[in-house]
């Protein structure tokens, strides 16, 4: 009999779980009035009820079917009927902005499903901060009353057993960028988190102590006193586990997490809120801006820098190790993807610049030069950048010889191309042939332009070649060079192509096929162009602002000298399409003008006999 009922319900279950998946709720709720146990019916090996699966499979209309169900006797059971992992049917219907009518309708009928906790100690609320839910969120701490509470009260409800808060969960999982335009929520999360207390101040404990630990013993004494074995257990996992501390990044306040993840409103919110807290320092013995450097957010850097509350002290901070904020220039942290996709020498140059704004922002506040390994900024710089000046200087190196031999072959294909003249000189004068059309000209001042910009790429390039490459010399110079040289290089092939169109439409003496071999030959001229403004975007983007200056009036210098170039081009082309215009006129006439001139009667130019004049009598 016992396995009877035993197969009766694995079969049960498995009809449930398979209309639940098909979407079938008419089938799910009539299995669920049919037996005792109703929507609380177990279904699937993690102990997860019909209540369960619906809420996790975002089913509304069919939660709040199945609540219809339950007699009201069984309302307090809701907050006890858990899962394996401890999670109540609020904590699945918290991951979703789309249940919040549902979430209501639970705490209508048990309100204890607020503050209940799974076995990793989180509430329905931290489940919302997990998964990005911000309605839900902003619901459920309505419902809580945390914007009326003092934060220490609500302090329990937005911490799990691993002193994780909510705000640090929002980081972690990268869910807070859906929550950027909502402001009022980030005042929220900021003003109900006390945790940025456990960081470490330097004027208050020793660099071997923090308050984080004492924190935690607190927790594991008030938890042993409990009796609650997942709690002990976890407090004693973390007490073995402190006494070989490593650093972690889980172990961060938020206030440095935000600052490690580039979330500004955080920082900047955290600041209004909790001014105090930038005083405060990791395990490591650094402040915030030693993490912004490290992790080479300068946004943040400069939001703190140009804060008011600024201490002379934290510019004058060093960490255990004795490095200064110049110091951690110097100490960067694994590259990003986006940083692996640029050149070593826009790196390099990315370093040195930020060495450069970091020393002028903090250069009368460095009271310890030397680090704990006895180097100073400039010499940790130099070593730890050692590798990046080599693959800097290769790739240079490599770059300005490629660009060099382009603009060597440019040079003397517009060296050959002025002698072998289009149509050829005159056998007896030696003058042009085709000296009288007006693309001449313009074939002679694209040739002279291409080979002068050549020349002179070629000349920039070889200074390239021959500097010693000084660590320095990467922040501004050597660019400056690279970019003239790639500049005048760019150009130098535009006027080879003006050329190549030019002669292009002096071999082509047809006027009816001006215009088609005027396009084709002039293809490769708008091309250049267009691929101008992203190199100039490019170079503005590579200079500091005392070279922008340099290179903007180069760049518009040579705008004007293109500008003025495309008109005289035009000029040309009016000049050469003169007599088109009126061929396509005499066609039009012919073809459309006269046609619609007979059909009007109009005989003027048909050979009807012309009426004859009455003779003249004389008198």
């Amino acid at each position: 009999m016992a396995d009877t009922n035993s197969t009766d319900q694995q079969e049960l279950q498995a009809q449930l779980f398979f209309h639940l998946i098909s979407k079938d709720d008419k089938k799910v709720t009539q299995l669920c009035s049919s037996h005792r146990e109703g929507p609380l019916q177990r279904i699937s090996v993690y102990n997860d009820t019909v209540l369960h699966m619906a809420s996790r499979f975002k089913r509304s209309k069919l939660v709040r079917d199945l609540l219809e169900m339950l007699p009201k006797e069984c309302n307090h059971e809701l907050a006890a009927t858990e899962n394996n992992a401890g999670s109540n049917i609020l904590h699945e219907v918290a991951a979703s902005d789309t249940m919040k009518d549902v979430a209501e309708e639970m705490l209508k009928r048990d309100p204890e499903l607020l503050i209940a906790r799974n076995d990793l100690g989180e509430t329905p609320i931290f489940c919302a901060a997990r998964y990005g839910q911000t309605e839900m969120f902003k619901f459920l701490a309505g419902e809580m009353k945390l914007t009326e509470r003092n934060p220490e009260d609500g302090k329990q409800y937005l911490q799990r057993n691993d002193r994780t808060t909510v705000l640090h969960i929002s980081i972690f999982t990268e869910c807070f960028g859906e929550c950027y335009s909502l402001q009022g929520l980030v005042k929220l999360l900021v003003k109900n988190d006390t945790s940025w207390h456990a960081s470490v101040n330097s004027q208050e404990v020793g660099l071997g102590e923090t308050k984080e630990l004492d924190i935690e013993k607190e927790e594991k004494t008030s938890q042993e006193k409990k009796g609650q074995n997942f709690q002990e257990n976890e407090g004693r996992n973390y007490q073995e586990s402190s006494t070989n501390y490593e650093y972690k990044k889980s172990d961060e306040a938020p206030l440095f997490l935000a600052t490690i993840s580039n979330i500004q409103e955080i920082v900047e919110e955290t600041l209004v809120c909790h001014p105090q807290a930038l005083e405060h320092i990791n395990k490591e013995g650094m402040n915030i801006l030693h993490v912004a450097i490290l992790y080479r957010h300068i946004e943040i850097f400069d939001i703190v820098a140009k804060s008011e509350l600024l201490a002379r002290s934290l510019l004058s901070a060093t960490d255990k190790k004795g490095n200064s904020l110049l110091h951690m220039v110097g100490l960067k942290r694994k590259s990003q993807a986006s940083e692996k996709m640029q050149s070593p020498a826009s790196q390099l140059q990315k370093e040195l610049l930020l060495f450069k704004k970091v020393k002028s922002a903090c250069k009368m506040h460095l009271t310890k030069p030397l680090n704990k390994d006895n180097q100073t900024a400039e010499e940790l710089f130099a070593a730890r950048n050692e590798r990046l000046h080599r693959d800097a200087k290769e790739w240079l190196m490599r770059t300005t010889e490629n660009c060099t031999i382009l603009s060597v072959f440019i040079a003397t294909v517009a060296f050959a191309a002025a002698y072998t003249v289009p149509g050829g000189p005159n056998q007896d004068t030696g003058i042009p042939i085709l000296n009288s059309k007006p693309f001449f000209v313009v074939f002679i001042l694209a040739d002279v332009f291409s080979l002068t910009l050549a020349l002179t790429s070629v000349g920039i390039f070889l200074s390239i070649l021959t500097s010693s490459f000084p660590l320095q010399d990467f922040e501004t110079y050597l660019f400056k060079k690279l970019t003239q040289g790639i500049i005048c290089m760019i150009l130098s092939v535009s006027m080879m192509a003006v050329a190549f169109g030019a002669t292009i439409i002096l071999i082509m003496t047809h006027n009816w096929k001006n215009a088609v071999w005027s396009v084709v030959g002039f293809l490769p001229v708008p091309i250049f162009f267009l691929s101008y403004s992203p190199l100039r975007s490019a170079v503005l983007g590579r200079c500091t602002e005392s070279s922008k200056n340099f290179v903007a009036k180069f760049l518009k210098g040579v705008a004007i000298g293109v500008a003025i170039f495309v008109f005289v081009l035009f000029y040309c082309f009016y000049l050469a399409f003169k007599g088109l215009f009126w061929t396509v006129k005499k066609a039009f006439d012919f073809i459309i003008c006269k046609p619609v001139r007979w059909i009007c009667g109009n005989k003027s130019d048909t050979q009807s006999p012309q009426p004859t004049a009455a003779p003249i009598t004389q008198v």
